[in-house]
């Protein structure tokens, strides 16, 4: 039995674009603190950069993981497959991950933990929560395939 595709709603490319931008801005700031970029470290305190080096291992992980599938749910939108939900979903736990570190495990260097910064954590949570919900309502609707 053959199965009919759902047409792919404007709002579609909308939400993918918006996503993929959004979280490309997390890619490259995952690029330039793992390269030790000196020209965008140039922002940071030598404390800041100190912390942000001393992560342990599954930190790191955690964060790549997360940058990485947000970036990749993004460009699954886009490309309409299903996976998309998955792989929010996975990229927001990894978030958590990383929260779980920065709030309560770590001791960060004054200039780390701001009102903005704390503002952009929930930000950036709250956007992989509702992509996730957005990918798994247009895998459910057979849109996304």
């Amino acid at each position: 039995m053959m199965t009919r595709d759902r047409a792919t709603p404007w709002h579609l490319w909308l939400v993918g674009l918006a996503a993929l931008l959004f979280n490309a801005g997390g890619g490259y700031d995952y690029i330039m603190m793992q390269t030790g970029n000196a020209a965008y470290q140039a922002m940071l305190t030598p404390e800041m950069i100190a912390f942000y080096e001393g992560f342990p291992f599954w930190m790191e992980a955690a964060w790549g993981v997360s940058v990485w599938f947000a970036i990749g749910g993004a460009v699954l939108i886009l490309l309409r497959r299903r996976i998309a939900a998955p792989t929010f979903l996975i990229a927001f736990i990894a978030y958590l991950v990383t929260g779980a570190y920065m709030y309560l495990v770590a001791t960060p260097p004054p200039g780390v933990l701001t009102t903005g910064t704390h503002v952009f954590a929930l930000l950036i949570g709250l956007q992989l929560v509702l992509l996730w919900l957005y990918s798994r309502n247009m895998a459910r609707r057979g849109v996304l395939t």
